[in-house]
């Protein structure tokens, strides 16, 4: 059966779509038969930025335009791959993350979707695990244990970078530190939209200061499960590494110097790495953590950017047949469990 997954990350870099044809025998057997990156619209990008300060009536408009925009990349995108999905799952945009509450909130409208596009929408994945007091995240996990063998560590460096590995036959995943979250917030004071190949933080100076706070910091320290609300790199993160008053360049070089480190400090020498997420482009990044000594290939082009959109189309296929798609050691739920809303068209 093929299924799509749709997957937009907090970096705002786009909607990542791909097909996915799913076979199951005495393993499961999965292909690739359609992947494309969809840039969400500007006005849309300003909105979803700034979306805790819109009043209500402003919000519930954007979650209709999101989704009908979401309707229209992936309706385009199932004509021009000459597509017959058996279902969309979307992830959709995460509004607000709060595991103490148990609830997460990631903006789409299912029942729209699902009655614009004619197709059987899956979606709102993690409130199911969170009721059963785990984070809700992360979901990569599920993919990494099932779809992607052969590696000692899966790194995906999104918006929020995350981690999974397997440890004495479990599981364990989290949310390492905001990853290209920061370095676009900086880059864009500086009039660029991304830090392209980490051309900007090249050129800065490492600041001890900050990169002794940034180890320091709590969130670092914790131990796991844990997640990360993108209100928090806000208001609080993204903040307390301002009050350095730093150029942005030396912001950026003293954050790289701090991602690699952390990542040094827990990943084993000669580890085999999978790396994936946007910031897997991040040249000055992966030319630092390989200085580090930590395994630095990267994969296929294809596999660094659809993994996530990959990871949204195989939990929405466990979905579909009632299996269960959450991991719990990784998540830190009392149980594992099913996760997602369906909408029938």
């Amino acid at each position: 059966m093929i299924g799509i997954g749709v997957m937009s990350g907090s970096s705002l870099d786009g909607l990542d779509i791909v097909a996915v044809e799913f076979s199951e025998g005495s393993s499961m057997q999965w292909t690739i038969v359609g992947y494309t990156i969809v840039e969400l619209g500007e006005d849309i990008v300003n909105r979803l930025s700034r979306i805790l300060s819109l009043s209500t009536q402003e919000v519930f408009e954007l979650e209709s335009e999101y989704t009908l925009y979401v309707a229209q990349a992936v309706g385009d995108f199932i004509t021009e791959n000459n597509l017959r999905p058996q279902y969309v799952g979307v992830h959709g945009h995460t509004v607000l993350h709060s595991p103490a509450y148990k609830s997460s909130w990631q903006l789409l409208n299912g029942g729209l979707l699902a009655a614009t596009i004619e197709c059987p929408v899956i979606c709102d994945f993690r409130n199911q695990d969170m009721a059963a007091g785990g984070q809700g995240t992360p979901m990569a996990v599920l993919a990494d244990r099932d779809l992607y063998p052969g590696y000692d560590y899966y790194i995906n460096l999104g918006g929020i970078a995350n981690v999974s590995y397997c440890n004495d036959g479990h599981w364990l995943a989290y949310d390492l530190f905001p990853f290209n979250q920061v370095f676009n917030h900086f880059a864009q004071k500086s009039g660029q939209p991304y830090d392209k190949d980490g051309q900007i933080a090249a050129i800065g100076r490492v600041n001890d200061t900050l990169l002794r706070q940034l180890h320091a910091e709590s969130y670092v320290t914790q131990p796991a499960p844990k997640s990360i609300d993108n209100r928090w790199v806000r208001d609080y993160w993204i903040s307390k590494i301002s009050e350095h008053q730093l150029s942005d360049a030396d912001v950026m070089r003293t954050y790289v110097e701090f991602a690699a480190q952390h990542i040094a400090s827990f990943v084993e020498p000669q580890s085999k790495v999978l790396w994936t997420g946007g910031g897997a482009h991040h040249t000055f990044f992966m030319q630092t953590i390989s200085s580090s000594g930590v395994y630095s290939q990267l994969p296929d082009k294809l596999v660094i950017d659809s993994k996530e959109a990959v990871l949204i189309a195989y939990a929405s296929y466990l979905r579909w047949h009632g299996r269960l798609n959450f991991v719990s050691s990784a998540t830190g739920a009392d149980r594992d469990t099913i996760g997602g809303a369906i909408y029938l068209s």
